[in-house]
């Protein structure tokens, strides 16, 4: 997430990860058929965030 955070919006903002969470959810209303329970954009614990492009794999 601070990786993210740092590239995206700038160093200054790596402890802002409030925001981050609230984009993810944004982008999970729109891409997933239930956003509570997402297939495409996966949160890995201690990772961070991946997009599975086939979530049969």
């Amino acid at each position: 997430r601070q990786t993210m955070l740092s590239q995206e919006w700038g160093a200054e903002h790596v402890t802002d990860t409030g925001y981050l969470r609230l984009y993810i959810s944004q982008l999970r209303k729109k891409l997933e058929p239930e956003p509570s329970n997402p297939r495409y954009l996966i949160t890995d614990a201690g990772m961070g965030y991946r997009l599975v492009l086939d979530p049969h794999d």
